[in-house]
């Protein structure tokens, strides 16, 4: 169970179409938090850490997990955004590349309202090339109590069943945008309180 992160307060500046976070700089991103819910080191990093190139299709690094380097050890790790609001109508998009271990893992994409995880999207299959580009992009909609006014977290929560074999793949994010139009650019994780407070 993730404990609930405290409010953030931040004076970013940003774009006023949408939120853009592209891991580019130090990780987790500003404001953001990590999670090991099963305690064994196996979390979100930067691609670089995990010694991975980006196959998400996004340019730079990325978030990633590879359970794969850490062979027979249970996972359950969050990279959860800081609280902000959704603006009206707003999707979220972001760039993958999940490769599932024979339906022994999940990546789910959860929002946080008031004291509960929502799952608004649960992978269980292969998205991209294994080991290789291209990625894919994912959409995933916010639930109908989600909107102005309300705040919320975002969280990528990759973890295995515990009752599987635990050699498993890898799961990476880049590019999260969170828009009521089209894909935009904009400001980052960081500049989310900024945006819509």
């Amino acid at each position: 169970m993730i404990p609930a992160v405290a409010l953030i307060v931040l004076s970013s500046a940003a774009s006023a179409d949408g939120l853009e976070e592209h891991f580019g700089g130090s990780f987790p991103p500003s404001g953001g938090m990590v999670a090991d819910s099963a305690s064994s080191g196996v979390v979100w990093k930067s691609n670089a850490e995990w010694d991975q190139v980006n196959w998400t299709g996004g340019g730079g690094t990325c978030a990633a997990c590879n359970p794969n380097a850490a062979a027979g050890v249970d996972y359950d790790t969050w990279l959860i955004s800081p609280v902000f609001e959704v603006p009206e109508n707003a999707r979220l998009y972001f760039r993958m590349n999940y490769q599932n271990m024979a339906g022994w893992d999940f990546l789910d994409i959860e929002v946080f309202i008031g004291m509960s995880w929502y799952t608004i999207l649960r992978l269980n299959e292969d998205h991209g090339a294994f080991l290789a580009l291209p990625g894919e992009w994912g959409i995933a909609e916010f639930p109908g109590m989600v909107g102005p006014g309300v705040e919320v977290k975002i969280g990528f929560h990759y973890h295995d069943d515990v009752t599987s074999p635990d050699d498993d793949w890898y799961a990476q994010i880049d590019d999260v945008i969170i828009s009521d139009g089209s894909p935009v650019h904009g400001g980052t994780w960081g500049a989310i309180k900024a945006l819509y407070r």
